[in-house]
């Protein structure tokens, strides 16, 4: 199959294709990524608990720390059982893909299951 075709049918995927192929990934590759959103979600938190502080601030310092590739990753993890409680929120709250480059995704149809502000610093 060329990549031509290979992208024009992710281009078609629809949300649960997507999600089920995200979820797939992530089982395959926990134990290099799940400490990673579990470390930088609590940092995120502690920003977001701490009062008096500037936090677009601290919460452009750590959103910095991420590359393209770590966005991305970040993206799906928010739409996914595992971020969708917890860190979506923060990540609408607190523009943390802002800078995505959707260049990078195939298909940005799951891009409406996030509020405007996720993709700009509030």
């Amino acid at each position: 199959m060329s990549e031509e075709i290979l992208k024009e049918a992710v281009k078609n995927l629809d949300k649960n294709a997507i999600m089920t192929a995200y979820i797939d990934f992530y089982n395959l590759h926990k134990e290099f990524i799940a400490h990673y959103f579990r470390s930088f979600y609590h940092i995120v938190k502690f920003i977001h608990v701490t009062e008096n502080i500037y936090k677009k601030f601290y919460i452009s310092i750590a959103r910095s720390q991420l590359s393209s590739i770590e966005l991305v990753l970040f993206f799906y993890n928010g739409v996914s059982p595992r971020g969708l409680r917890k860190f979506r929120p923060l990540i609408n709250q607190y523009g943390l893909l802002k800078g995505l480059d959707f260049t990078l995704m195939p298909n940005t149809i799951l891009q409406s299951e996030y509020d405007k502000t996720a993709f700009y610093l509030p």
